[in-house]
């Protein structure tokens, strides 16, 4: 089996955790499009694509962060606390933000136009999704699924390449030389 078939089987279980997460959050927008739009079958089944292909983005990202993690975490004497360190770190920039989210959607509220233009400066698969949906284009789908998608592939495979090399350096144990030879005594 290679590298890069074991590198996609491991990290299928969480684009699977990412999709049903990504469903639960575009879902209700979804609905919400659908409510005040009026009922649109194109639409429904250009979400259902889009939702099909956002995860790898999450998953890119999940897998990333933890491989950094591990490398920096890997060959550190306090590892343990590094990588609880940096786990709350992360846990806190998220609450951070999800704190910051009332004041962003009453932003949004207040100019969307101005969301439409942050979007496509700051996030373009975001936008490059939603214009796929509400406006029919499928040059802003096959961008989106090319973004989504490509990435997600070229980072597995470079992985791969060194899979066994990667694996080795974080599963080594390091021994401390501190024990000193001396006499035994009864």
């Amino acid at each position: 089996i290679s590298p890069f078939a074991i590198m996609l089987s491991k990290v299928t279980a969480v684009y699977l955790e990412n999709l049903v997460f990504t469903f639960f959050l575009v879902g209700p927008a979804g609905y919400a499009y659908l409510h005040y739009m009026g009922f649109d079958a194109l639409f429904v089944v250009l979400l259902l694509v889009c939702l099909l292909f956002f995860p790898f983005l999450a998953t890119l990202l999940a897998v990333l962060v933890s491989f950094l993690m591990s490398l920096i975490s890997a060959r550190m004497k306090h590892k343990n606390l590094i990588t609880a360190l940096l786990s709350f770190v992360g846990v806190g920039a998220i609450l951070l933000a999800s704190f910051q989210l009332n004041k962003f959607m009453g932003l949004l509220s207040a100019n969307p136009n101005g969301f439409r233009i942050w979007l496509s400066r700051y996030l373009p698969p975001v936008y490059w999704m939603i214009k796929a949906c509400t406006q029919r284009d499928l040059l802003s789908l096959l961008l989106f699924i090319a973004v989504c998608v490509i990435p997600f592939l070229l980072f597995i495979y470079l992985i791969s390449l060194s899979y066994k090399s990667i694996l080795t350096g974080l599963l080594s144990q390091h021994t401390s030389f501190h024990y000193h030879l001396g006499e035994l005594r009864s």
